[in-house]
């Protein structure tokens, strides 16, 4: 049987990967990913969407975004009454902006940096694992990194409503699934004093008429201005069972890609 890829798309909220294939289906399997990453960023400028600066590796500087602010940021604005002095506001916009380009510019050992888009409050980029693990597949970790007021943690109250929102989000095939792999983590330790909310999914079904999988780690950090989301999910063929879609890039694999990145970029957060 020809070997699939996962193929990726964008939707709304959360993590959602499922992949459906009729057995009678004389073309290769392939997985679908479908997947929830999404910022709610707050700022005081609209973000300037750049274009995708296509392919390149981790030290090639042209796949950084470069983007420029709308107005001259030391030109005056109005301002209202009792507001901070507007150039001291173009100011720290300025420098905001200046931080997403350096984040835009990301490398990481041992990945390839294939996306790259800057915006005046958050960036997104897209990483690939360089090298191959033992099985010969390779993983995709995308992260969304921003800036806003006052970020505050998820309560205890709030990581449970998350675990039946994603439980809902998987689908009625994958949620009923006796094999389903889930686990919810609220306190995944990305580096020492870095803490993040982290769901890991896997889920194998073959009932006789359909066929689908996924396998994802979905991994959200906030802090008190700053917040940083990440999805990883690997890249293989169409696995033929549970303990083969297992095998193929393992859980602990998937978090150190994660912990790999974040590490990164923390470096040009808290630096």
């Amino acid at each position: 049987m020809a070997r699939g890829e996962y193929a990726q798309a964008n939707v709304d909220v959360a993590i959602l990967f499922q992949s459906c294939h009729k057995l009678s289906s004389e073309v290769g399997l392939k997985f679908v990913l479908t997947i929830a990453f999404i910022l709610t960023a707050c700022g005081k400028s609209q973000p300037v969407v750049t274009p995708d600066t296509g392919s390149g590796s981790a030290g090639d500087d042209a796949t950084a975004a470069v983007v420029h602010a709308d107005a001259d940021p030391q030109s005056p604005v109005d301002a209202p009454d009792g507001a901070v002095d507007a150039t001291d506001d173009a100011g720290e916009v300025a420098e905001e902006l200046r931080l997403m380009q350096r984040l835009g510019a990301l490398e990481v050992p041992g990945m390839t940096r294939v996306r790259s888009q800057v915006h005046n409050d958050h960036v997104t980029l897209q990483f690939e694992t360089a090298a191959p693990n033992a099985k010969g597949n390779t993983a995709t970790i995308e992260v969304t990194i921003g800036l806003c007021a006052g970020c505050v943690a998820p309560t205890k109250v709030e990581v449970e409503d998350r675990k039946a929102q994603s439980l809902a989000q998987l689908g009625e095939l994958h949620a009923k699934n006796p094999g389903l792999v889930f686990e919810l983590d609220p306190a995944l330790e990305l580096m020492p004093q870095r803490n993040a909310l982290a769901t890991y999914v896997r889920s194998f079904v073959d009932d006789g008429v359909t066929r689908a999988a996924m396998h994802t780690l979905e991994v959200t950090y906030i802090g008190f201005d700053k917040s940083v989301r990440l999805l990883a999910y690997p890249r293989s063929g169409f696995p033929q069972s549970q303990a083969e879609l297992a095998e193929a890039f393992s859980k602990e694999e998937l978090v150190a890609a994660v912990k790999a990145v974040f590490a990164g970029a923390a470096a040009i957060l808290w630096p």
